[in-house]
């Protein structure tokens, strides 16, 4: 499967977040963890995640870069695309309502996915979430420019954007 720019970027983002050594490769465990914040399942072969690094040959190494993880990424995603065709019906009209539901599906992961980069540990977007995802992308938005995004999106000012405010804001970027 081809990756969009925007999926290449966001891969890209997650792999960074997860690489908490700052080192550029993910083992077993940071794989596993990078994979379920892009909203993915891991196989569950016996081999599991070993299998995913037999497939871009690093199961002597026990680790990847990000292109393996663009690789098993693609894969998986891939495999997912084929088991949501097979289960759609035959019916003509049945599969326009399902291609719609689809892309419905995949606009909301997208959104929950982008969510989960930006989010805190509790689950909120606040002022540090938002500064390390910044930084993490390589962007040098000033702490003012930052309090200006996040007051934006926060329409309750409780100081955090929580999933709705977070998808208004998508919306409106004409994202979702």
């Amino acid at each position: 499967m081809l990756l969009t720019r925007a999926q290449k970027q966001e891969i890209n983002q997650v792999f960074e977040l997860t690489d908490t050594v700052g080192a550029g490769l993910l083992d077993g465990e940071g794989l596993y963890k990078a994979l379920r914040a892009l909203g993915l399942e891991v196989p569950v072969s016996e081999g599991g995640i070993n299998d995913l690094l037999r497939s871009v040959d690093r199961q002597d190494e026990g680790y990847i870069d990000v292109d393996d993880f663009k690789k098993i990424v693609s894969d998986l995603m891939t495999r997912k695309n084929d088991e949501q065709r097979e289960d759609n019906h035959d019916y003509d009209q049945e599969e326009e309502d399902g291609d719609e539901d689809e892309e419905e599906f995949i606009d909301d992961h997208r959104r929950d996915d982008a969510f989960r980069v930006l989010a805190a540990k509790d689950g909120m977007i606040t002022l540090d979430s938002l500064r390390q995802a910044s930084q993490a992308q390589g962007e040098s938005w000033t702490t003012r420019e930052l309090e200006e995004m996040l007051n934006e999106a926060d329409r309750n000012h409780d100081g955090v954007v929580d999933p709705a405010e977070f998808e208004r804001i998508w919306k409106l970027a004409g994202l979702g």
